[in-house]
């Protein structure tokens, strides 16, 4: 009986095959044929697949939305029941009811309460991805990279076809390597901006406005990748020596060297953790880190020279901001300059009042 069963495709949504008879999740129908498959053959699943849906046996506590043509008492029929029914529907009602609260609090800007508002509303129900990609977004806007990663891998896992949770996951894992480099990071950055061009052809494909044009992100992590190929043979270096059988002191005082040397090159890595409390009027609109050499446009925006300058080279004379035309030269922004010494200037008088009053 199973070499009569239907497959879901190893290729899935990237399969080239012509005519292929297996499941795909872009098949019309996906979801019900899947579910027939399982209520035809009704064999256990023995793999702990956290997606139930991209499995075609079924799963312990998983209940299929076939309705039991017995309308039996036994708690353990896969099959829906009327009871189910109604408890579905007031759970579904209940999750949407606070996913619309979620998102009104968030274009008010009360993260915090959004939050709580999502969480709500996966009590209700747990299996919509896009619960857990919103409250990802929340803590997009709160720069906590590390929620924003894991609840986009979770939203994945509920839905694999979640852009916003592909585009959340892919710009969390750039700003997390940020934070904590490691010899991989130049690997890490072109994958991300592949799978940022990526998300860009489906939403298209898919009419997904929000996530059509993503080229201030592409712009960032182009910047990044540039800018970490002064340190491309140091980095190589270093992953040679991680990789290597030396004594574990001999190799934990290269890799420190060697990780010295590169910060040294890095100075956007050397600034990471040091400027969040940086007012946003001194941060470049694309990077969104402090400026080194800002530069004034005739569309009267500020950017970062070199974001700017790769900006233009990779897509054009235009504005990333506005849209604009640009022109060829730019102007120093000297107040901008004059404005982060200043800031500068009294940050570090801050810090050695603290470190004074520590020493005390």
């Amino acid at each position: 009986m199973n070499d009569e069963r239907i497959r879901i495709c190893e290729f899935n949504d990237k399969c080239q095959i012509q005519n292929c008879k297996n499941l795909h999740s872009f098949d019309q129908g996906f979801f019900y044929k899947v579910q027939l498959e399982k209520a035809k053959h009704q064999i256990k699943c023995n793999k702990n697949c956290e997606n139930f849906n991209t499995c075609l046996d079924v799963h312990k506590n998983e209940r299929l939305i076939i309705q039991c043509q017995k309308n039996c008492d036994d708690s353990d029929c896969i099959f829906t029941h009327e009871t189910n029914i109604h408890q579905n529907e007031e759970s579904l009602q209940n999750a949407n009811r606070y996913k619309e609260q979620g998102n009104e609090l968030y274009k008010k800007g009360e993260y915090e309460n959004a939050i709580s508002a999502f969480d709500q509303a996966i009590k209700h129900n747990n299996q919509m991805s896009v619960l857990f990609s919103n409250k990802a977004l929340c803590y997009k806007k709160l720069q906590i990279w590390k929620y924003v990663k894991d609840l986009s891998i979770y939203a994945l896992k509920l839905d694999e076809n979640n852009y916003r949770a592909k585009y959340l996951e892919a710009i969390s894992t750039v700003e997390l390597i940020k934070q904590k480099p490691t010899s991989s990071i130049l690997d890490v950055l072109r994958n991300q901006l592949q799978t940022l061009q990526f998300i860009e052809i489906q939403a298209l494909s898919r009419q997904v406005y929000s996530l059509m044009n993503l080229s201030n992100e592409k712009n960032k992590i182009e910047f990044l990748i540039e800018q970490m190929k002064k340190s491309e043979a140091d980095l190589k270096l270093l992953k040679y020596v991680e990789n290597s059988e030396l004594p574990y002191e001999q190799k934990e005082n290269l890799v420190q060297f060697l990780w010295s040397k590169i910060l040294q090159e890095q100075t956007i890595l050397q600034t990471l953790g040091h400027e969040d409390d940086m007012p946003q009027y001194l941060t470049c609109p694309i990077t969104f880190e402090g400026f080194s050499d800002p530069v004034l446009t005739d569309s009267g925006q500020t950017y970062e020279r070199l974001v700017l300058e790769n900006h233009t080279k990779k897509n054009g004379y235009f504005d990333p901001c506005t849209r604009k035309p640009l022109k060829h030269y730019y102007i120093s922004n000297l107040q901008i300059l004059w404005a982060i010494q200043t800031f500068q200037k009294k940050k570090q008088l801050h810090l050695q009042t603290i470190e004074a009053i520590s020493f005390e």
